[in-house]
């Protein structure tokens, strides 16, 4: 289960390319983007070269800020109630209607 990971997470993938000096960087940036098709890989987009590439070595940054909730604090608290909401919901002539049935006595 190890093999699994957070979809759209940040990565970094070993650059395996021949380095052409001493301070060229060791890894590339990259995103998850799924699995590799009947293979141990993953499906990374390297934001370096801009191609998607299929790679097996892979350090994976599942807590970084892509994966928490973004929430627009100007509209929280401002929502109308469910109820009132579907009111204002409505295609052409059709609009939605709540019912309003009676309560049923159970013989």
């Amino acid at each position: 289960m190890s093999y699994f990971r957070v979809f759209g997470c940040k990565c970094f993938i070993l650059n395996k390319r021949p380095k052409t000096s001493k301070f060229a960087p060791k890894v590339d940036e990259g995103i998850l983007l799924g699995y590799g098709s009947n293979e141990h890989a993953y499906r990374i987009y390297n934001k370096t070269s801009g191609r998607v590439e299929v790679v097996v070595d892979v350090s994976f940054d599942e807590s970084s800020s892509s994966q928490v909730e973004h929430l627009d604090e100007s509209v929280v608290g401002k929502e109308d109630p469910p109820c009132d909401a579907i009111k204002h919901l409505a295609t052409g002539e059709i609009r939605p209607q709540e019912n309003k049935d009676t309560e049923k006595e159970d013989p």
